[in-house]
């Protein structure tokens, strides 16, 4: 299994630039459908980190907490789907 990421900051981060993801998805050019899966399982390539850290102005030293910080597993949850 991939290791997820936890994309509550950035989602704090562009809710307080943009108001709404949708509106954050069209700046960067990503549908708003895709954008939502990215966040919640796929996570982000290359290209999409640059451009995303471009439109909310996250500095480079950012990037590693921002982006690749690991989901926390709540036990509870994986009990439930198991």
């Amino acid at each position: 299994q991939d290791m997820e990421f936890d994309y509550s900051e950035l989602r704090g981060m562009i809710v307080a630039k943009f108001g709404t993801c949708a509106k954050f998805a069209k700046a960067v050019n990503i549908d708003p459908a895709t954008l939502s899966i990215k966040l919640k399982r796929t996570g982000f390539k290359g290209r999409e980190v640059v451009d995303i850290c471009e439109v909310l102005n996250i500095p480079s030293e950012d990037v590693g907490r921002v982006f690749f910080t690991p989901r926390v597993k709540d036990s509870l949850t994986e009990e439930v789907k198991a």
